[in-house]
């Protein structure tokens, strides 16, 4: 009897023999598809049918593998030139005719989900089978594969549950679909739309994927908020800080909260409090005590997740947690940078290609598996990494979008995201614990008006509102009792526009430091903290402090090494200097006698004051001196300058960190009265009609703008680099697997680093990757120093 297969294998003569019958995956992507289905989901559809209606997705998503043209192509690598191999559309018609006569809605959404299984979302208008100029031969294409189907006999009538599949399984017609899709997914738009759509399609692709790899799913474990305890005693043992007792005010404050009634019925909180407060440990806290709530209520552990903006703080929370809760639970850390390796892209390779990439090691598809759809009890993330999955349209991105129901949320520092977003995120959050039950906490220590701006500019429009909750009630009390900064602008009148330069800077520097003092001096450009450090090294010499520098122009792998040296120069007391760009703003674990930050928004100065008598070990009102270079508008625009400029010129004689609250409420306030965040309107106007691939789609949102004209380039600094180096040209080569290069990964991407391309670059690795080999790194990159030599290129090239 014939046997039908989904994926297959390579044997040891270079043939290709199948290794799981499509019956079994199909029962298999059904059954882990339907585990996923959160409780914690809540969507006008009543659960029973959300089950339903994936359970029949995914019975139905591969029903074009039965074919022979499928067959012949996985076992004998026949490819069809007429495409008849292709298996996803056969599936979603499958699935919109098993529902369509039950609920017409859902049918669209099974039929949007299977359709797209191994690629992108794109509108639903925008199928090429409802093209005039391409639905013919869509039509004729689908009419073979039936055919075929209804030649094949047994076992496959029987598997796939008709005896007349030409009839069964037959295209709806154009124009009704597309009537249909319009008038029930699109014309409605009704956000509850999106979140369901992406919904189901999660629970798809990551049931696919799990079962195409042999990913066990991670079952999550109860952990005790007693942890955190334990570990805070352990470090007061060792030494309380200065703010320890408030500290332990602030956490137990927060904690309280979910004592109060209804404390589990909440969805959106904000965590308000000043910097050095122990915010990361108090939410780590308050999320593992709610998440034991939730567990005794519900039954089920929630996914914890922690987001951040950087990677070097990313890294210390990251050591951080996993020095907190060891081996009581899994902690992941999913914050890689682009894939680099070439690795397998579903958005690139068609829906036919089912062979496996690491044959020879199966349990490295099974590890990447595992990460990227956060099979753990605690995750660590980028924004990048929650935001774009929150808001995104991608594959890769999600299939751990079902994940966030239920999740508990962290986003730290939240005022480093662009504020054009701000409305978008906001209103993406309220609608994420609405349909997924998901809580979340932003936490930071300027309050930015992320819920209110969704409010007013999304929202209230709609008769809805995100209702979020303060966990730090009294948080105004700790900002005016805390006096260890105080900002204070050295800015030149309204009417005198001149910008200051490295050499007036100078004059300021000697006037407003003591020889004695540490330093921190933050920029908004690469080339202006690399001009200063130089005017620096060259005023200051080798008799004077020693100087450091700290930004995006050192690879990853040298910037945390930086980060503790400049530890390490203040813990000796040795009154070191740091030249840095906005990396060091927010979490960064330094504390500092005074400093000088270029003009910027009024929360970023106030972050950078947050580097400065952290510890309150200090006199009172540490300085921070705010000085303008002119590159405020290059970075922020006419309006963060212009509004920022305000609010610090309001106070020519400085702002206390008692005031600091009132500062920044006021500049929000100002600088939001005159923007109009056009960019939030138009993407959350896609999102409701699922608008994914538009101009103006949801593939427009990015958290990390991409620059143009700049490359990566490899820097073969030293050992570890070179052997990274070797093996990732290795795997190039095919010499080695992914597997083998997995432990390799880490040092490889350490080593990369985004420059401009107007500079040169000795040699390339690949078309993408430039290369600055190790006898050339000397010329090029200063491991002591600002990092990647800027210098152009002498040759000009004409066009």
């Amino acid at each position: 009897m014939k046997a039908y297969y989904s994926h297959c294998k390579s044997d040891e003569n270079g043939g290709r023999v199948g290794t799981t019958l499509l019956r079994d995956h199909l029962a298999e992507v059904a059954a882990l598809a339907e585990r996923h289905v959160a409780d914690a989901a809540r969507f006008r559809v009543p659960r029973e049918d959300v089950l339903r209606i994936v359970g029949i997705a995914a019975r139905w998503h591969d029903l074009g593998k039965y074919t022979s043209f499928f067959q012949r192509y996985l076992l004998e690598r026949a490819r069809d030139k007429h495409k008849r191999h292709h298996h996803a559309r056969l599936g979603a018609f499958a699935a919109y005719n098993k529902l369509v006569e039950i609920d017409e809605r859902m049918a669209g959404v099974a039929y949007l989900a299977v359709l797209r299984h191994h690629g992108d979302l794109v509108s639903p208008l925008h199928d090429e089978y409802l093209r005039t100029t391409s639905s013919g031969a869509i039509l004729d294409l689908i009419t073979e594969q039936l055919s075929d189907l209804a030649k094949a006999g047994e076992p496959c009538l029987t598997e796939i549950e008709s005896s007349d599949p030409l009839a069964d399984f037959a295209p709806p017609g154009t124009k009704a679909l597309r009537k249909s899709l319009r008038a029930n997914l699109v014309a409605p738009a009704d956000i509850e739309n999106y979140y369901l759509v992406n919904y189901l399609f999660s629970l798809l692709i990551e049931a696919d994927k799990l079962a195409a790899s042999g990913t066990e799913p991670y079952d999550r474990v109860s952990v005790s908020e007693e942890i955190v305890e334990r570990f805070i005693a352990g470090l007061q043992k060792g030494g309380a800080s200065a703010n320890a007792k408030e500290r332990d005010e602030i956490r137990m404050s927060v904690l309280g909260r979910l004592d109060e009634p209804g404390a589990l019925d909440r969805r959106l909180f904000t965590l308000t409090a000043p910097t050095g407060a122990g915010k990361t440990l108090t939410s780590l806290h308050f999320a593992l005590k709610l998440r034991r709530l939730v567990e005794e209520a519900t039954g089920e552990q929630p996914l914890v997740v922690y987001a951040l903006p950087f990677i070097n703080i990313i890294e210390q929370s990251l050591e951080t947690f996993q020095r907190v809760i060891g081996s009581d639970a899994k902690v992941l850390a999913h914050y890689q940078y682009a894939d680099l390796m070439g690795e397998r892209d579903e958005n690139k390779r068609g829906d036919a290609s089912e062979t496996k990439d690491s044959e020879s090691d199966p349990t490295y598809d099974q590890r990447k598996m595992a990460l990227e759809t956060w099979q753990a009890d605690l995750v660590v993330t980028s924004f990048v990494q929650l935001l774009e999955t929150l808001i995104g349209y991608k594959n890769r991105d999600l299939k751990k979008f079902h994940r966030l129901a239920g999740a508990i949320i962290v986003l730290d520092e939240p005022q480093a995201l662009d504020a054009d977003y701000h409305p978008l995120i906001g209103a993406a959050l309220r609608w994420l614990g609405e349909f997924l039950g998901a809580r979340v906490v932003l936490m930071t220590a300027t309050k930015p008006l992320i819920f209110e701006l969704a409010n007013e500019f999304l929202l209230e429009g709609e008769n809805e509102k995100a209702r979020d909750i303060e966990l730090l009630e009294d948080h105004e009390k700790h900002f005016v009792a805390n006096n260890r900064t105080r900002i204070v602008p050295l800015l030149a009148d309204e009417e005198d526009s001149e910008k200051i330069d490295e050499a007036s800077f100078l004059e300021r520097f000697r006037d407003k430091r003591a020889a004695n003092e540490s330093c921190l001096i933050v920029v908004n450009t690469v080339s202006r903290s690399i001009s200063l450090y130089r005017a620096l090294e060259e005023a200051l010499g080798e008799s004077e402090a020693p100087l450091f520098y700290l930004s995006t122009n050192l690879l990853p792998a040298h910037r945390l090494d930086r980060i503790n040296e400049v530890r390490r120069a203040l813990e000796a007391g040795e009154a070191p200097v740091l030249v840095a760009t906005q990396t060091v703003e927010a979490g960064v674990d330094l504390d500092f006698d005074m400093g000088f930050r270029d003009l910027a928004p009024v929360e970023s100065i106030v972050q950078v004051a947050g580097r400065i008598n952290r510890h309150n070990k200090k006199k009172p009102e540490r300085p921070l001196y705010v000085v303008d270079f002119g590159d405020a508008n290059m970075i922020y625009g006419t309006l963060g300058e212009t509004s920022s400029l305000a609010a610090l010129r309001a106070h020519p004689e400085g702002v206390g960190e008692r005031s600091y609250l009132d500062l920044v409420a006021n500049y929000f306030t100002e600088l939001n009265s005159k923007k109009a965040f056009d960019k939030s309107v138009k993407i959350y106007e896609a999102m409701k009609k699922l608008d994914y691939d538009g101009d103006n789609g949801v593939k427009t949102f990015q958290v990390v703008r991409n620059l143009p004209g700049r490359r990566s380039v490899f820097i073969d600094t030293d050992d570890a680099a070179s052997e990274a180096l070797a093996k990732y040209r290795a795997l190039r080569q095919g010499e080695i697997g992914k597997a083998e290069f997995e432990e390799f990964r880490q040092a490889f991407y350490q080593h990369i680093l985004e420059v401009p391309e107007k500079y040169d670059v000795p040699e390339r690795v690949s078309d993408y990757l430039g290369l600055i080999p190790r006898d050339k790194v000397a010329e090029k990159y200063d491991a002591d120093g600002i990092g990647f030599i800027r210098e152009e290129t002498s040759e000009v090239e004409v066009i």
